[in-house]
């Protein structure tokens, strides 16, 4: 008998309904204190996730209930499997490959918002030397099903060049031509004409937050030019400020957008900048890996500064 099944489904029979954010939080709960040791998941546990993830409503009724998981259910079971991948990293993304096979095969078939976290999940987490290998699988699927813009994020990072005719006919689309994830997996895929376009308006922008916005553009795109884009404004001493809560130096976002490409790094981390030798180990890599060339000096050490409380 699968333990950990037959107590999740009791968890869900009594709080499914109206409360999702309880059930989402209890199941988690429930995962990580009881069948989540030494950073992995009890191969039981893991077995019972499957089953409510598929769902297999087989193996279900053999537990006498009546439950039959939906999509909101599989959702949920979806950020445990993500969660516990993530947890059981070293550099906190999305490497094993059962899980990632599991979401894979069951969670990305359908249009609607489960393949849609799967996605993001993938995008935000999965290295895009892992997302290559499931080539095969992702493109059948961005074949067949409509156009997302977590579709298109995927097809950036993985730069799947047998998807580009599909991105070429989205230009062709009022709604899809206007947006940014189509011109980002353009770019990413060889449209110099779009690429140098980002390119210079976020070499040449003065106004912070539209600098910090086209930093994780360029991460996005993710190609060679891209990135020594990015890593050329290293030394911008632009600020953004939130007026009485914080301020923050925009290299800050500079690095999270490094970061989304060599997520092994962990010097682009966000809590590794704590002083300025922080900063010295960023722009000692800008400078091996891209051939940089400073022309400024460094900036007075700045990352994120909030402002003292008012009485």
């Amino acid at each position: 008998m699968n333990e950990p099944l037959k107590e999740i489904l009791e968890i869900i029979q009594k709080e499914y309904g109206d409360r999702k954010i309880e059930l989402d939080s209890r199941l988690r709960h429930f995962i990580f204190k009881n069948y989540f040791k030494g950073k992995k998941l009890d191969e039981k546990a893991l077995e019972a996730l499957v089953i409510l993830f598929k769902p297999d409503y087989k193996a279900i009724e053999s537990y006498n209930t009546t439950l039959k998981p939906d999509n909101t259910v599989r959702e949920i079971v979806a950020k445990i499997l993500v969660s516990t991948s993530i947890d059981s990293d070293p550099f906190l993304e999305m490497r094993d490959q059962k899980i990632i096979d599991i979401l894979m095969e069951y969670g990305i078939n359908e249009n609607n918002s489960l393949r849609d976290f799967c996605l993001d999940s993938f995008h935000a987490h999965v290295p895009s030397d892992i997302l290559i290998k499931y080539s095969q699988t992702l493109i059948r699927n961005f074949q067949n099903l409509q156009p997302s813009s977590e579709m298109l994020n995927i097809i950036a990072k993985a730069k799947f060049k047998e998807l580009l005719p599909i991105v070429n006919s989205l230009m062709k689309d009022p709604y899809w031509s206007k947006q940014e994830q189509t011109l980002i997996a353009l770019a990413a895929l060889g449209n110099l004409k779009i690429e140098n376009k980002f390119i210079d308006k976020f070499i040449n922008t003065k106004d912070p937050k539209e600098k910090m916005n086209l930093a994780h553009t360029l991460g996005y795109i993710g190609t060679k030019s891209a990135l020594k884009a990015l890593v050329s404004e290293m030394r911008t001493d632009l600020v953004y400020e939130m007026p009485h809560a914080f301020r923050k130096s925009v290299r800050v976002e500079i690095i999270e957008a490094l970061s989304f490409n060599y997520p092994d790094k962990t010097f682009l981390w966000d809590n590794a900048i704590l002083d300025d030798e922080g900063y010295v180990l960023v722009e000692k890599f800008c400078e091996e890996d891209f051939g940089i060339k400073w022309t400024k000096p460094r900036p007075s050490f700045l990352w994120i500064e909030g402002y003292p409380s008012e009485r």
